[in-house]
């Protein structure tokens, strides 16, 4: 039988892309980690302030986000404003290898969940519908390392990408988030990667 080229290349080349991920992932969570933390506040301020002036931001009804954990870039003000200005806010929590999103009326309800991050404790799980949709809804992402083709990488659970990939409506509405020394190009992707529609640093 005869075998193409990628037949025959598709096995070491997905593994080798997946050890370029390890790789990347390791530098992107030092070069998170290094910078001062005055200058993760200043850019914590330039991302809430450019996100919550967006238009499309400012029409939906939706928010789902996540809360950050970390050295991650924090988004709490948006999270606040949001709740704030009576959006539906939706935040992650972690079951078996998916993310279910419950709604959250104050931060405040969060507690310690999966690896120590802060998980809503409800029940109100969102779901992809009509309705939802027509509310006009608006994705925050997070994640380890960005390239100028919109990818991204988070920490290898391929959470957020089974979740967009289960509703793909919702890639077309989601943005990345982080800081600029999180740009790495160009990423290594995989088939199960999924493209948020704007990566935005500062």
């Amino acid at each position: 039988m005869e075998t193409t080229r990628s037949e025959e290349t598709s096995e070491p080349l997905s593994e080798e892309r997946s050890e370029r991920k390890k790789k990347l992932r390791r530098e992107a969570l030092e070069r998170r980690g290094s910078i001062p933390v005055g200058e993760r506040r200043m850019a914590s301020v330039r991302l809430c302030r450019t996100v919550t002036g967006r238009e499309d931001y400012r029409k939906a009804g939706v928010i789902i986000g996540y809360y950050p954990f970390g050295s991650e870039i924090d988004i709490r003000p948006i999270l606040e404003d949001a709740l704030s200005t009576g959006k539906e806010l939706y935040l992650p929590r972690v079951r078996g290898k998916e993310l279910d999103f419950i709604r959250v009326r104050s931060l405040a309800e969060l507690r310690m969940g999966f690896h120590g991050i802060s998980e809503p404790v409800g029940n109100e799980i969102w779901e992809c519908t009509q309705e939802e949709l027509g509310k006009g809804v608006f994705v925050i992402v997070p994640g380890l390392g960005f390239d100028e083709e919109g990818n991204r990488i988070g920490y290898g659970g391929g959470f957020y990408d089974r979740f967009l990939g289960k509703y793909p409506a919702l890639a077309g509405c989601a943005i990345a988030v982080g800081y600029l020394c999180q740009r790495m190009d160009p990423l290594p992707v995989e088939e199960h990667d999924i493209k948020t529609a704007e990566i935005v640093l500062v």
